[in-house]
């Protein structure tokens, strides 16, 4: 007798821990605070480091890390990120939706003054950004 396997997918929400970086001192003299999301390989806390040409004390960085960790290398020495696959995307949206939402969350709560603008900086596919880029962003919002 050969029977067919059926099988049906299924999902469930989970909690989950996730970590972010941020670079300044939240606190009254914040005027804006900038969320930026690495791009694909990278993690917050090795990216967040080429943007210290932005640090002002007036600013505040925020950099999430995306959830999909994974080795870069075939010794497991180097590690990376992504923030999303084509597999499941809907539910990935959703789910970096509410994790983005509570990073902002968080922030306001540590911050005194209600109307701090938020920017955002994202990249994609693993490209860094140059100095030259960086000081130009910088000169436009001093």
């Amino acid at each position: 007798m050969d029977r067919k396997a059926h099988t049906t997918e299924h999902h469930i929400s989970v909690r989950r821990t996730a970590r972010f970086v941020t670079m300044g001192t939240p606190g009254e003299g914040i005027r804006e605070v900038w969320f930026a999301c690495h791009g694909y390989g990278e993690l917050a806390s090795t990216f967040i480091r080429g943007l210290v040409r932005l640090d002002a004390e007036t600013r505040l960085i925020v950099a999430p890390e995306a959830l999909g960790r994974f080795y870069l290398d075939p010794s497991h020495e180097k590690i990376g990120a992504s923030w999303m696959t084509r597999e499941d995307r809907l539910n990935e949206i959703w789910d970096y939706l509410n994790y983005l939402d509570a990073v902002h969350g968080e922030i306001l709560s540590w911050i005194t003054r209600l109307d701090v603008p938020f920017e955002e900086l994202t990249f994609d596919g693993g490209h860094r950004l140059d100095d030259a880029t960086l000081v130009e962003i910088a000169a436009r919002h001093r």
